[in-house]
């Protein structure tokens, strides 16, 4: 298989592609590795302090506003919900927020709980208003969310399936603990 090569011990010594016991870089000095950290500290302190410009008229915040614009709603509710919070670099409006995530709880009932807190604290000027906070809550209630249920201090209801099973479960032990006379 290989060809028998006598008494050449570099021709037997395997190739090393990598080694890390050799691995070692004499031009780097302790005093250039420190001047190297100190520089990159610094330009992390720098970038922490001053931060990173970027401009609210990114391409993906005009993206997303497009997008709203047209109806999609879940471009609506990302776009209410960075209004809110004042994210990507938008300036925190309240006013605005509601009015896009009251456009999206048309199709998403989590946007309808959003909008359901808003009016129940309040906010932009707007006074508190618990009947239709109550009412936004029911929406997203009826379209499947638990969490309206829960805002509305009510149990969701129980699903069909869910009796169904139960009650199979409950009869499917009493029979098995009859036949083996089994008691609780």
């Amino acid at each position: 298989m290989y060809p028998y090569i006598p008494n050449k011990r570099a021709s037997v010594a395997p190739m090393m592609v990598f080694s890390v016991d050799r691995l070692s870089f004499p031009h780097v000095t302790w005093r250039r590795f420190q001047w190297f950290v100190a520089v990159a500290l610094v330009l992390v302190l720098v970038t922490a302090i001053v931060g990173v410009p970027h401009h609210s008229n990114s391409a993906s915040v005009q993206l997303i506003r497009h997008m709203a614009q047209d109806g999609n709603p879940d471009a609506q509710l990302q776009l209410g919900l960075a209004y809110r919070a004042g994210r990507y670099h938008l300036a925190k409006n309240d006013r605005l927020a509601l009015y896009w995530l009251q456009r999206a709880a048309e199709e998403i009932p989590f946007a309808a709980i959003l909008v359901g807190d808003a009016y129940a604290r309040g906010v932009a000027g707007i006074a508190a208003d618990p009947g239709l906070a109550q009412e936004w809550w029911k929406r997203a209630a009826l379209a499947g969310d638990a969490r309206g249920w829960k805002r509305l201090g009510q149990q969701p209801p129980v699903s069909r399936i869910r009796v169904v099973w139960n009650s199979f479960a409950q009869a499917f032990i009493t029979v098995f603990l009859k036949k083996h006379s089994w008691q609780i």
